[in-house]
């Protein structure tokens, strides 16, 4: 998606796309594709982004490898672009390692957690939960940890996990296979110090 900003914070930054790009390889610059970029919805702005643009596809190119799309008219090229079976391996390890990095009252340390990630002392913050199904039976309950929300306030969330645990175990039964070797070494750590979501 090739994008020129009409509104907004960036709106002077405008770009118009050249007749024809170019998909690049980053090692050598040699042309992998050529095509036309297809104007997005007519060339309309769009009222979210606030900017108007065009679908370079690609799509056809399957050599794993590192690129940049580059237009020739206007000597310009875009960010690091990569093409392999792994690409969207650090979006996964980040998606699911939100739900550590959130959690309260446990100690955020390597291997399990990298970079500003890391918080070597648990703030102590926990709290009850109850069985949804029976919150006034005090048999059912468990001790469980707060989480932070986007307003860092503290939250029990217990009632909303299922919206989004169970899309991420149909996505583990559906593929094992995505979930690699960092991730199962995060489970090796639950079965020791309890659950990490």
């Amino acid at each position: 998606m090739v994008s020129d900003p009409q509104k907004g914070a960036n709106a002077n930054d405008h770009f118009s796309v050249g007749s024809s790009l170019e998909l690049r390889q980053v090692a050598d610059g040699k042309v992998a594709y050529r095509g036309p970029a297809e104007q997005f919805k007519g060339g309309k702005t769009d009222p979210i982004s606030g900017d108007r643009g065009w679908w370079f596809d690609f799509s056809a190119i399957r050599q794993p490898g590192e690129y940049y799309v580059y237009d020739p008219k206007l000597g310009v090229r875009s960010h690091l672009v990569r093409i392999g079976p792994g690409v969207y391996r650090g979006v996964l390890r980040a998606a699911v390692r939100v739900f550590y990095y959130q959690r309260e009252a446990t100690a955020h340390t390597a291997p399990w957690a990298e970079g500003p990630g890391r918080m070597d002392r648990p703030s102590g913050r926990t709290g009850e939960t109850r069985a949804v199904w029976a919150k006034q039976d005090p048999a059912t309950c468990a001790r469980s940890q707060r989480w932070l929300d986007g307003c860092r306030r503290y939250q029990q969330v217990s009632a909303f996990l299922s919206e989004v645990i169970h899309p991420l175990l149909y996505a583990w039964r559906a593929n094992p296979a995505a979930f690699t070797d960092d991730l199962q070494r995060a489970r090796i750590r639950q079965r020791s110090t309890g659950p990490i979501g």
